[in-house]
């Protein structure tokens, strides 16, 4: 996360970080100072458990304990509550009830860098792919949001699901420079720069 947030910081770019709040417990620190340089953190729910790993599915009451527990370990940690809920996956079952349940709102992704389950190490072909998942034409679409991935979710496996993120890193700055060179206003989710 701090890697990622320092080639944006050197790049000129806003963004946004989604975050468990298991994550957020584990690397406190790395919360703090990402929130510290600027960066909006917004809720990806406790664990990043699909509806079929939740046990009671993703019901809204379910969602809503994700989404709070999330937010209160947030404003604990950085006096900022997140507005913004994004469903792990994608998944989009019962999110919006809850997120608004909790006083917030879903918030979708449209393009996929396809960066979550690299090796676990540095790999030029895998970079390659990266920019290119993240680049594709519907990126020339209006509004595009583009999601890569930070670190591998708490409960994951470190196989297949490598927490190396070297591979995101390299390719971040080949993706802002694309996405600069056609046209796009680089900004964090709620339009700032």
């Amino acid at each position: 996360m701090i890697a990622i947030a320092n080639v944006l910081r050197c790049k000129g770019v806003n963004a946004t970080f989604f975050d468990t709040g298991a994550h957020d417990s584990t690397y406190p620190g790395t919360v703090r100072h990402v929130s510290a340089r600027g960066f909006r953190i917004e809720n990806h729910g406790w664990d990043h458990d699909y509806p079929a790993q939740a046990p009671t599915g993703w019901s809204i009451s379910c969602l809503r304990d994700h989404i709070a527990r999330t937010l209160a370990t947030r404003e604990h940690l950085t006096g900022r509550r997140p507005c913004l809920f994004r469903p792990p996956g994608g998944y989009r079952t019962n999110a919006a009830a809850a997120a608004s349940a909790e006083g917030r709102s879903a918030a979708p992704w449209s393009v996929d860098a396809g960066d979550r389950a690299q090796p676990g190490r540095d790999d030029p072909a895998y970079v390659t792919r990266i920019v290119a998942d993240a680049t594709t034409p519907a990126v020339d679409r209006e509004h595009p949001i583009v999601v890569m991935h930070a670190a591998n979710a708490s409960h994951e496996p470190e196989s297949p699901v490598s927490g190396h993120r070297g591979n995101t890193v390299a390719a971040l700055p080949r993706v802002i420079d694309w996405c600069a060179t056609h046209g796009h206003r680089l900004v964090n989710i709620l339009g700032e720069s």
